[in-house]
């Protein structure tokens, strides 16, 4: 896989990785509320599971030899996805969220990042690598129903 790919994979799973940490920050903000400190302890443990089930594709996705990920996935908005998780969280000690205002901020992040991921896959002619990308856009697909039913039913 050339360098750019390499990248693009590497970006995909540092996002996995910076929202899990966001949403164990929020597991710890919240952590005087039993029901919500174990919603965001869970959510953030599905983010690890994303995470890793890339990496388990690496193999998968180094054998495609005619791969270019960059032909599919725009790399300036992963990185500006992974910089508004890491600008969320530098600012999650200056002033800490609500927990509406958490869901809000995560639903953002989640949708925004799943409509970048479903709209490339689309494209997508190589039926290894559109797999790999539909099966993580459901994965954050039930994120984003997870976080619009808590949202529901914990309203202030």
């Amino acid at each position: 896989m050339d360098n750019e790919s390499l990248e693009i994979l590497d970006l995909l799973i540092q996002i996995e990785r910076e929202m899990a940490r966001l949403y164990f920050d929020f597991a710890m903000l919240f952590q005087l509320d039993p029901d919500q400190h174990s919603f965001w302890q869970n959510i953030a443990m599905e983010e690890i599971d994303h995470a890793s089930f890339l990496e388990s594709q690496n193999q998968i996705i180094s054998a495609i030899a005619e791969l270019k990920f960059v032909q599919f996935i725009n790399r300036d908005k992963l990185n500006k996805t992974l910089q508004e998780i890491r600008t969320t969280r530098s600012r999650l000690n200056d002033a800490p969220y609500t927990h509406q205002q958490a869901i809000e901020l995560a639903l953002t992040l989640e949708v925004g990042y799943n409509e970048h991921l479903l709209r490339h896959s689309l494209k997508i002619e190589i039926p290894e690598l559109r797999n790999i990308l539909q099966t993580l856009e459901t994965m954050n697909e039930k994120h984003i129903q997870l976080l619009s039913k808590y949202k529901l039913e914990h309203k202030s």
